[in-house]
């Protein structure tokens, strides 16, 4: 592993992007790059090594020491955003499936409300059930 670790050498994604070509459908790359460099790029997962309190930003990157105990503070704001683009792409993923669902002839009130009611605990499902057979029964509708 040292080997290997020793042959790698940080540099921005484009210049290494350049050497390998575009990737095949079914392969997968990392992209190994300095926090400088990445700066305005974007990727679907991040993984930043030592990022921890007193670790990251390094201290020796930083003129003032303020700038340093703050540093999680531009990281913040960042994964908040991303946990928006997450989540604003699950939803899109499940408006698709509902679409194809009603497509092929399946009522998508319905399977909202069963992927509804299997989402909650038992007991809620129950009370949620039972009070909806009480008012049922209270409008004749039993």
């Amino acid at each position: 592993l040292s080997d290997v670790a020793a042959d790698l050498t940080l540099e921005p994604p484009a210049s290494t992007g350049d050497l390998a070509g575009p990737p095949l459908v079914d392969e997968d790359w990392l992209v190994i790059s300095t926090v400088h460099s990445a700066k305005g790029l974007e990727w679907k997962v991040v993984f930043v090594l030592s990022l921890a309190d007193g670790a990251f930003p390094s201290g020796y990157a930083l003129d003032d020491p303020d700038e340093y105990r703050s540093g999680g503070a531009f990281i913040v704001p960042e994964a908040a955003r991303w946990e928006t683009i997450r989540k604003n792409a699950q939803a899109d993923d499940i408006k698709g499936v509902y679409q194809e669902a009603k497509s092929n002839g399946y009522d998508v009130k319905t399977m909202r409300s069963i992927v509804r009611l299997r989402g909650m605990e038992k007991h809620h499902r129950d009370e949620a059930e039972a009070l909806l057979e009480t008012y049922k029964a209270a409008l004749g509708l039993g």
